[in-house]
């Protein structure tokens, strides 16, 4: 009965750790977003500078204010996140997640569109319309340039 119990238990183990759902899809984003990314907020709600995003393989995706974030700091563990969302996506749209942070709450999904070219980013807005959110949209739509993790 040990082992019976031992097995499931390392089975379900192995199976969360994949990060695979019941219909055996795994959250990510496509490879080229993955990384480090910047770009100077001028207008919005949102406050003025420098932002960086940094985006994980599993989509998940942490935002940094102006000042925040320096190359090296995050496997330094030097620098904090102000919040994060998640990023799921295949093809030319993202699904976003609401954000998530001590001094921001933004529940609602939103759908952007994303196109890379040499070192830049682009990301619009398609559906993401609520008022609650709409610093979300001042800080995603826009170019973002790639930078150094």
């Amino acid at each position: 009965m040990r082992q019976l119990v031992l097995l499931v238990g390392t089975a379900a183990l192995v199976f969360c750790s994949t990060g695979q759902g019941s219909a055996g899809h795994t959250k990510s984003v496509p490879p080229r977003l993955v990384g480090a990314w910047s770009r100077n907020v001028t207008s919005g709600e949102r406050s003025h500078g420098t932002w960086t995003m940094v985006v994980k393989k599993t989509g998940a995706v942490d935002f940094f204010t102006p000042g925040g974030y320096k190359p090296g700091c995050i496997a330094k563990q030097t620098c904090i996140d102000e919040f994060s969302t998640t990023y799921v996506g295949a093809g030319p749209k993202l699904n976003v997640a609401g954000l998530k942070g001590p001094f921001e709450t933004c529940l609602a999904k939103a759908t952007y569109s994303w196109k890379i070219a040499g070192t830049s980013l682009t990301l619009k807005a398609i559906a993401d319309a609520t008022k609650e959110c709409s610093p979300r949209k001042s800080l995603l739509n826009g170019i973002w340039k790639s930078t150094k993790l």
